[in-house]
């Protein structure tokens, strides 16, 4: 069985791509012997990738897939070292204007995905792994790409694809900004899931800052009385603010401490 977290966010920029990277140093941590992978099934602002070669293992040199590496350090891809495996990487399209991927593709004037075509790339990349982390495009509805009928395909159509193919388990991990407002974008966000019949495994906050007021320590409460989903991580802010000189201290950081000071449990480690 292999395990898929669909990692989503209430927003944009609320720190999804640092908070994978923190879920894989946290993962290896733990279960150093468990293969990980990421993909990107849609990333704008990026140089387009050939259609031969859709879906095929990348080295991750381009987006968000080289900041999780450049996050994670060497040891963490390439090759294993200290009996950790190393971290595989794929990606779906890529298209280039920062738009959401369906405006970016058409303004582009190239093909557009459907959810079955995105979800056999991914199980494609899972039946290599233990667990892969699939790192969503802004909120959980941004069109990723379009079905035939002209509807948008977002992670949810995505999700029950891969979900109907045996032996994938899959989850979502919600990323969201700790502040006034998260409340009501976190409801909505697990309320969907809900009504897709999806399973939100935990949520994260993604910027947390070193001294939260008072609505942040409550909100950290209160959303899990409101969907009954467990607060699991609170990345410090500023972590993805790290220079080339400073990110091996990151990697260390996140390797030795993460699992015990910035997450509470990773449900996919069970």
């Amino acid at each position: 069985m292999t395990t898929i977290i669909f990692v989503t966010g209430t927003n944009t920029d609320v720190g999804k791509t640092v908070t994978t990277a923190s879920a894989i140093a946290a993962t290896h941590h733990q279960a150093p012997h468990l293969r990980i992978g990421l993909i990107k099934p849609a990333q704008t602002g990026e140089p387009p990738i050939p259609a031969s070669d859709l879906g095929s293992y990348h080295h991750g040199d381009h987006g968000d897939v080289a900041v999780v590496r450049q996050l994670l350090g060497a040891p963490h891809h390439d090759s294993a070292q200290h009996d950790v495996q190393p971290l595989r990487v794929w990606e779906g399209v890529r298209y280039p204007e920062p738009l959401a991927p369906d405006m970016a593709a058409r303004r582009a004037q190239q093909s557009l995905l459907t959810a079955a075509q995105f979800a056999e790339i991914i199980v494609s990349a899972a039946r290599e792994v233990d667990v892969l982390f699939v790192e969503g495009a802004g909120g959980l509805l941004v069109g990723l790409g379009e079905e035939a009928d002209g509807s948008p395909t977002t992670l949810i159509e995505i999700a029950q694809e891969v979900r109907a193919y045996a032996g994938m388990s899959v989850s979502f991990l919600l990323v969201s900004q700790p502040d006034l407002g998260m409340l009501n974008q976190c409801a909505l966000t697990w309320r969907e899931l809900n009504r897709a019949g999806l399973t939100m495994c935990g949520i994260v906050f993604g910027t947390w800052p070193t001294d939260p007021d008072l609505p942040m320590r409550l909100n950290a409460a209160e959303v899990e009385r409101i969907t009954g989903v467990p607060v699991i991580g609170k990345i410090p802010s500023g972590v993805g603010q790290i220079d080339s000189e400073q990110n091996k201290t990151m990697q260390c950081g996140s390797v030795a401490c993460t699992s015990e000071q910035w997450w509470t449990v990773l449900p996919w480690c069970k």
